[in-house]
């Protein structure tokens, strides 16, 4: 709509939340392969500044590492090459097979839901899981039962699917908590009397 309207464009959380900081290993060794001086969010921050009628990005920063790595990078910007985009595409598909759900934790699902569940860490906790080389998920468990001691539990989901109304990636959040508490309630202990 902004570019039908010649609207300029700013782009907020090109690393979709710190998620495409830290990619598979697969993909950040493509990336590395075609140039072992990029970082991964050098990626994909390039990728947003390079679409057409973007005037802005707006990356968040935490360390003063991540503010010398964007401006050196951002000072003399240079639009992705044709050979980056496929790269680029190429690190999209690793991560998709990758990512069991999708969830960018933009957290608006979270303001509504009748039973203060924690929907995007849960998610994040199930994605880690399912990337786990082993069978191990204890760690992610640990996380979990913290997380349900302040929030409901995935298994709380009662299917008023106030969550997916506001959903910004279109999931069928109810779906995949589903998916979540057999991953996470099934394997909680029993409380003791």
């Amino acid at each position: 709509m902004a570019r039908k309207y010649n609207k300029p464009i700013i782009v907020m959380e090109p690393c979709k939340g710190g998620n495409l900081a830290f990619v598979p290993e697969k993909a950040e060794e493509l990336m590395k392969a075609y140039n072992p001086d990029a970082s991964p969010p050098s990626w994909a921050i390039r990728f947003a500044a390079s679409q057409e009628g973007v005037m802005m990005v707006l990356s968040g920063m935490s360390t003063v590492d991540q503010v010398l790595d964007n401006t050196q990078y951002m000072t003399d910007f240079k639009p992705l090459s044709d050979e980056e985009y496929k790269t680029v595409n190429q690190v999209i598909d690793i991560i998709n097979e990758d990512t069991a759900i999708p969830c960018t934790t933009c957290r608006y699902c979270v303001a509504d839901c009748p039973k203060n569940i924690a929907i995007p860490d849960y998610f994040t906790l199930y994605n880690s899981a399912k990337r786990a080389v082993c069978d191990n998920i204890s760690s992610q468990f640990v996380y979990y039962m913290n997380l349900t001691s302040n929030h409901g539990k995935a298994s709380d989901c009662i299917d008023c699917k106030q969550c997916e109304k506001v959903c910004s990636q279109h999931l069928k959040i109810t779906e995949h908590l589903k998916d979540v508490s057999k991953t996470f309630d099934a394997a909680a202990p029993l409380p003791t009397k």
